[in-house]
């Protein structure tokens, strides 16, 4: 089940491991069962020193958080989507993770290429 993470998904959370910030959720596979998945979002997504924002297609946004400042809303706002937000160099940003994220028949994956070190 491609595309639309959030719509497929349950209990989803982020939290820290490793100086990484990992999404988790219960995915509903093709089968409809929800199943536990694991998504690391420094894998694509940093943030844009020049505008203190996310980026897609680069790495390790954590790193470059304020302490303690990012906050993940499952469902935010009327259109519910999944907001990731935090700050950076004290300027609050905010990245939609459904924009490049997918439940693939009970997987998290980012719909990007691998991202260079």
């Amino acid at each position: 089940m491609a595309g639309n993470w959030n719509g497929s998904s349950r209990n989803a959370t982020v939290f820290e491991r490793n100086g990484h910030t990992i999404l988790k959720a219960d995915c509903q596979d093709d089968h409809g069962r929800l199943v536990p998945s694991e998504l690391d979002l420094d894998e694509h997504i940093g943030d844009d020193m020049r505008s203190n924002k996310f980026s897609w297609y680069q790495r390790g946004f954590t790193h470059d958080a304020d302490p303690g400042s990012v906050r993940f809303n499952f469902n935010e706002g009327g259109a519910h989507q999944p907001i990731l937000r935090a700050r950076f160099r004290a300027n609050e940003a905010d990245i939609n993770t459904a924009e490049h994220i997918t439940n693939n028949n009970g997987r998290l994956e980012f719909d990007l290429p691998p991202v260079g070190l």
